[in-house]
């Protein structure tokens, strides 16, 4: 019978939810930019070589 009280006290409990929206959020926009480098990188690296080779 504890557990289930602590289970609904938990389940109540808002305080720390605003902590992990921020962690979701901020992994949201770690994962965006290094999709953007990724991208930015493989770009560069193509043009990069198309005017070495032409050099």
């Amino acid at each position: 019978m504890r557990i289930i009280q602590n289970a609904k006290a938990l389940w109540a409990d808002r305080s720390g939810v605003t902590a992990v929206e921020y962690g979701l959020i901020a992994a949201l926009i770690a994962a965006v930019i290094v999709g953007i480098l990724t991208t930015m990188g493989t770009n560069l690296t193509t043009t990069l070589t198309t005017i070495s080779g032409k050099l």
